[in-house]
């Protein structure tokens, strides 16, 4: 499947939520029976869901164009970005040089996007 990206900088990111199509909530069917479904579902006990100011959960693939995979022989992954959901912890990680006072507990997902663009500025 292919996605356009809802942000494209420094830090790409893809939205996904109720208005995106089934294949891409939910995984899609074909790999491992719906393991990757699975695994989105699961990523809500993993802090890796964001909920906007009505309260509806939001996920957030993320890549950062920071970190290529470097060339290695039979590496199937060389020279490309992995994307993942984004998790609080990353976001705390990306976030500490140029917002280190942020509250990354009880930050909405609205502040999140705020934040991504700013540091793609």
């Amino acid at each position: 499947m292919y996605l356009k990206f809802d942000i494209i900088g420094k830090y790409c990111a893809f939205i996904i939520d109720e208005n995106s199509p089934n294949i891409i909530k939910n995984g899609g069917g074909s790999h491992g029976s719906g393991l990757t479904g699975v695994l989105i579902k699961e990523s809500s006990k993993w802090n890796k869901n964001w909920k906007d100011n009505k309260g509806k959960k939001k996920k957030i693939l993320f890549v950062s164009t920071l970190d290529l995979y470097p060339y290695k022989e039979g590496l199937r992954n060389a020279n490309c970005n992995l994307a993942n959901f984004l998790s609080r912890k990353e976001l705390k990680e990306i976030t500490k040089e140029k917002f280190p006072e942020i509250d990354i507990k009880g930050i909405t997902f609205e502040k999140v996007i705020n934040i991504i663009h700013s540091l793609n500025e």
